[in-house]
């Protein structure tokens, strides 16, 4: 989860977009490997990266580069509405590792 809210300033909010990536990265977030999802939030929430969305650690690293500071309230009960409802949709059959950064 990424706070883009008012209260983050931008160099935090790159700070944040920097740590995913190492998360990603030690947690060899690929696909046949451990997957992941990335949701920015502030007044609302959104996924930038569902379970499986993403075919390499590039594409997965770029949509985060990609992400854009929301601004608005913190409002981190929507991001956990939204991982709630990633979570529900992902493969059944699959044990979970959930950690929110």
């Amino acid at each position: 989860m990424l706070d883009s809210s008012s209260h983050v300033m931008p160099q935090e909010f790159l700070q944040q977009k920097e740590f995913i990536k190492l998360i990603a990265r030690y947690l060899n977030i690929t696909p046949g490997k451990s997957r992941g999802a990335v949701i920015v939030y502030s007044t609302n929430a959104t996924a930038i990266l569902s379970f499986g969305s993403y075919a390499t650690m590039s594409e997965f690293n770029a949509a985060i580069d990609r992400a854009s500071p929301l601004s608005g309230r913190r409002r981190i009960d929507r991001a956990f509405q939204l991982a709630g409802t990633l979570f529900k949709n992902a493969r059944s059959n699959v044990r979970k590792v959930r950690s929110v950064f």
